[in-house]
């Protein structure tokens, strides 16, 4: 698979090097998004679309990685397989596919990038299928004596750090309150629990289960770099808005660094948090009728006070959570959603040394997807529900 040239994410960067954000009283960084400079996006390659050829296709949108050439690869998780693409959109192959042979999957849920190496996740049997860069099978990892999840199932791993370490979420009870559980690294001899996080995410009432409302996101968020060499993560509290703890922890048993960004509280105004709400009523109130409809009028009982249950299950702050996803750049840069407003959010760029130095707004309707120093790619959807794969080139407004 042929090098493709150095992009522009690198020659942009460089003409940001002067925004230099001013540190606060204890050392931790102040965010004014106002004075980092906005990368523009300039679409360069499109994937997808009714007269798009079959390889550019996906019912479902897909999950990606960039491997260590900038080729862009996306698994379709329907039809178990990754399709290759090179910068520009040509595309260059596919591997895998269902099955339980070598290199095949059931179930396969996410892609990743190791140094040279790609890995896919299957879920059953629970493991990562290792790959080159062309696609070749490389092997398997699993783990021995896996911790067991609360269904009885052994849990399997989520994502592959070096030396064989992979990461590990014990999952929740089925079907209950999102509650705390351990966040693992897993190497061949030893086990380390680097955090707790939140599973399963998301709004859950009492009789009803999990839905899916536009809530924040549960405190902390993670992601492992593209060279699998550390795990950051990103921690918040409601007793400090607007702070953010940026952590890089090595693989298992390695060093911490911690950064401290403060941007401005985002205040979540009493209108915006009605709004919320009253989506979420619309839901519970669809479920009920549906189970009711199914199953007999006295299959689910709601709270006399409804809108007042709905509210607390929720737990709406006074203020947006600082953070609303996180996705590690290919190329060492770590990428944070920063919320604007309920249902609008920009993206803040920290380099590899964990200062920020950039902004990015992405279209409207467009969710990032993967970036490395010459691409940002996104997904998008059209009125016909149809997905797009868009690849901009990032450049720094004049």
């Amino acid at each position: 698979m042929r090098r493709l040239p150095a992009g522009r994410l690198a020659l942009a960067m460089l003409a940001l090097a002067a925004c230099e954000p001013p540190a606060g009283a204890d050392g931790g960084l102040v965010v004014d998004l106002a004075t980092l400079p906005e990368l523009s996006l300039v679409e360069a390659v499109r994937l997808g679309g009714p007269e798009a050829p079959e390889e550019q296709l996906f019912a479902t949108p897909p999950v990606a990685a960039i491997g260590a050439d900038g080729t862009l690869h996306l698994l379709d998780r329907p039809e178990g397989e990754v399709r290759s693409f090179d910068r520009d959109g040509v595309f260059l192959g596919r591997f895998g596919g269902q099955g339980d042979g070598p290199g095949e999957f059931r179930f396969a849920s996410a892609i990743g990038r190791i140094g040279d190496s790609l890995w896919v996740r299957n879920a059953s049997p629970p493991n990562l299928e290792l790959f080159d860069g062309e696609g070749g099978y490389l092997g398997r990892r699993t783990i021995e004596n896996p911790t067991i999840g609360p269904t009885g199932m052994p849990v399997g791993p989520e994502r592959l750090l070096r030396g064989g370490v992979v990461l590990q979420r014990v999952p929740g009870p089925p079907g209950g309150a999102p509650a705390r559980v351990p966040l693992l690294l897993v190497g061949r001899d030893a086990t380390d629990t680097v955090a707790d996080v939140v599973e399963p995410a998301g709004f859950h009432l009492p009789g009803v289960g999990g839905l899916a409302v536009a809530v924040d996101p549960p405190s902390p968020l993670y992601a492992v770099t593209a060279d699998g060499a550390a795990l950051v993560l990103a921690a918040w509290s409601d007793s400090v808005p607007g702070e953010v703890v940026v952590t890089r922890r090595e693989a298992l048993g390695g060093a911490a660094t911690h950064d401290t960004l403060r941007f401005d509280p985002v205040p979540l105004e009493p209108a915006d948090a009605d709004s919320i709400v009253a989506a979420a009523l619309v839901q519970v109130e669809a479920v009920a009728e549906r189970v009711r409809a199914q199953v007999g009028p006295d299959a689910i009982t709601l709270p006399d006070d409804l809108e007042g249950a709905v509210a607390d299950a929720l737990g709406l702050g006074a203020t947006l959570a600082p953070v609303r996803a996180l996705l590690a750049g290919a190329d060492g840069t770590l990428w944070l959603e920063r919320p604007l407003a309920p249902g609008r959010s920009g993206w803040v760029v920290l380099d590899p040394d964990g200062r920020p130095e950039a902004r990015v707004t992405l279209p409207l309707g467009h969710t990032l997807l993967a970036v490395d120093d010459a691409r940002v790619w996104t997904l998008t959807r059209d009125d016909l529900d149809v997905v797009y794969v868009v690849g901009f080139a990032p450049q720094p407004d004049p």
